[in-house]
């Protein structure tokens, strides 16, 4: 859907120390899926641009000599990639490079963290590079709960691991901005939206880390299955009036309606919480989305009945 990407998005920063930082903006102008070095680059210098997010994962680093790549290093680094990727132009190291400038930020940042092996090396990478934000934010992100279509056996980072080494660099680096979001990982073709069980278990996950007690929360939400059910997450933001939801719809997922946008927000303004509400979406017209729904139900309809017939079916076998 193109580089750019015009988004009103909303995000609490945990307090670090005795120090609040600033928030940022609420309309960002984002750069997604930064995994190259050319995007990165184009991100970085276009001045419509203030927020880049990008996935990391553990693999091999390749350079260019223009006309073939070739292996740059023997071993597994952070890089810029989305599975199943093992392979980019684009380190976590030189992304870092690229998005500073006299070590001082150019850009707001969105970690997408693919897997845990990549969290404690990229948090390092951070920590020695003595960042400053100069108002710009560092968002570190994962999916960390199995939501919709998913199970435990999906999840590649972990949530108590992952929480307890973001918390650790929060209070540690006071002179980078940070902030945490924290999702579900989800199917979106999945029939059914969330569940009270989902909404259950982040609720309990956020009181156990004690999140609540030190600074506000951002749960990112897929706006297409949130509109499945959206009651169940009256509770959440009951549960902690500092928290905000974050619609999302992925950058390889079809658009979703306007009207599906508006039902979404309309329900959050009548349980009044819209304030705190923000969405990072791509949006269509009623009768395109409407053919992308289609074929969505579809696929996970297919998907329902083949995990049904593969669980409850047994396996006959015939004998001559």
């Amino acid at each position: 859907f193109g580089l750019l990407h015009i988004v009103k998005t909303y995000y609490f920063h945990f307090a670090t120390g005795m120090m609040q930082q600033t928030l940022p903006p609420c309309n960002q102008t984002w750069s997604h899926s930064t995994c190259c070095i050319d995007k990165m680059c184009d991100a970085v210098s276009d001045e419509r641009i203030s927020a880049i997010e990008a996935d990391i994962l553990m693999g091999y680093e390749n350079v260019s000599d223009g006309t073939t790549n070739q292996n740059a290093t023997n071993k597994l680094v952070p890089i810029m990639a989305h599975p199943p990727d093992r392979e980019s132009g684009l380190s976590f190291e030189r992304f870092i490079d690229l998005a500073c400038e006299a070590n001082g930020l150019k850009k707001h940042l969105k970690l997408d963290f693919k897997e845990i092996e990549a969290v404690a090396p990229c948090l390092d990478i951070l920590s020695n590079r003595k960042i400053l934000s100069r108002g710009k934010t560092i968002w570190l992100n994962a999916d960390i709960i199995p939501g919709p279509g998913r199970n435990k056996e999906d999840i590649d980072v972990p949530p108590n691991e992952f929480l307890t080494q973001c918390l650790n660099i929060i209070a540690r680096e006071r002179q980078v901005s940070f902030a945490l979001s924290i999702g579900f990982k989800v199917d979106v073709c999945s029939v059914f939206g969330h569940s009270q069980q989902h909404v259950a278990e982040m609720i309990g996950l956020i009181t156990t880390h004690k999140l609540h007690e030190s600074a506000g929360i951002v749960l990112a939400v897929n706006a297409r299955l949130l509109s499945k059910n959206m009651t169940v997450f009256n509770k959440f933001l009951e549960s902690f009036p500092n928290a905000q939801l974050l619609c999302w719809v992925g950058s390889g997922e079809p658009p979703i309606a306007n009207r599906t946008i508006s039902t979404i927000q309309s329900h959050f303004q009548q349980h009044g919480s819209i304030d705190r509400v923000g969405f990072d979406v791509q949006t269509t017209d009623f009768l395109m989305a409407l053919v992308y729904d289609i074929i969505i139900l579809a696929i996970g309809v297919y998907r329902l009945i083949k995990a049904f017939v593969r669980n409850h079916i047994p396996v006959l076998s015939f004998r001559r």
